[in-house]
C-alpha cells in the first residue's frame, strides 16, 4: 500500500454535540470543546459550523444577524467560533432583552 493510499483510507472523526443548553451556555461549551478535542478539531470555522448546527431554531433566530455576519466574513484571521461563544454566553448568561 502506498503512502497516498494509506492517507486516503484515514477515516474522519466527527464530533457529536448535544443541543445547545440555553440555560447553561458555559456548560455546553465545556462539553463542545471536549468533543472537539476528542475529534482533533482545531479549526475555528469548523468548530463554528458544528456549534451552529447544535443551536435550536429560537436561538438561531435570536442571533441571526450575528450568524450571517460570521458566515459572510472572508477575513482569514476571523475567529467565528470564539465570537459565537462570546455572543451566546453573553446573551444567555445575562438574558439580554433581545435573547
Amino acid at each position: 500500500m502506498s503512502q497516498q493510499t494509506a492517507i486516503a483510507n484515514v477515516a474522519a472523526i466527527a464530533a457529536k454535540l448535544p443541543d445547545f443548553y440555553t440555560h447553561n451556555p458555559d456548560g455546553w461549551f465545556i462539553n463542545a470543546e471536549a468533543q472537539f478535542s476528542l475529534a482533533n478539531i482545531t479549526a475555528e470555522r469548523t468548530k463554528f459550523h458544528y456549534a451552529v448546527r447544535a443551536l435550536d431554531p429560537k436561538t438561531s433566530e435570536e442571533i441571526q444577524h450575528f450568524l450571517t455576519q460570521q458566515c459572510l466574513s472572508t477575513d482569514p484571521a476571523a475567529t467565528p467560533y470564539s465570537n459565537l461563544k462570546k455572543e451566546l454566553v453573553e446573551c444567555h448568561s445575562q438574558q439580554r432583552p433581545e435573547c
